[in-house]
């Protein structure tokens, strides 16, 4: 973890969240997916250097990160609460990037969602759906709010 006192040259301080949005092409009046926390990268702090850092919340909530990322408050995973689907079913889930620029520079992006490509309803039509990322910094950022949240976009599929 970052001291107050420690001195670094960083190249941005930031809030970071995935959106989510969920399709079913199959789907009935009574499914729902509810959101119950969106994927969060945490506030992080990144220091100046010309490398490419990563930083990956894993779908059990450990997180992961390259050397010069600097966790200030740790992030998340993303859960999904599946309700009024069929009882003792196996969902195929699909989760796409669809916009994985999180600045206009590019400068930091969604590179990876990690979740299980199944799941299955209990007996109710009930499941959650767990989903973790991996954020990438160029190494190069150009004009970034050190104070701003950034986002990225995902499309969650749901097949049966």
């Amino acid at each position: 973890m970052l001291k107050p006192t420690d001195k670094l040259s960083l190249q941005y301080i930031g809030k970071f969240i995935a959106l989510f949005f969920a399709f079913s092409p199959f789907s009935y009046a009574n499914e729902q997916l509810i959101t119950e926390q969106p994927l969060s990268f945490g506030i992080i702090a990144i220091a100046k250097s010309p490398h490419i850092k990563q930083l990956t919340v894993n779908t059990d909530g450990q997180l992961q990160h390259s050397k010069g990322i600097y966790i200030l408050q740790p992030g998340h995973v993303a859960k999904f609460s599946l309700i009024g689907y069929p009882a003792n079913t196996m969902l195929m889930i699909n989760a796409t990037i669809i916009k994985p620029a999180m600045d206009i520079n590019n400068s930091l992006k969604l590179i990876k969602i990690i979740t299980k490509q199944t799941v299955t309803t209990d007996g109710t039509g009930f499941a959650t759906i767990i989903v973790g990322g991996t954020l990438q910094s160029t190494g190069q950022p150009k004009n970034l709010d050190k104070k701003a949240n950034y986002q990225a976009q995902i499309a969650i599929d749901i097949h049966y």
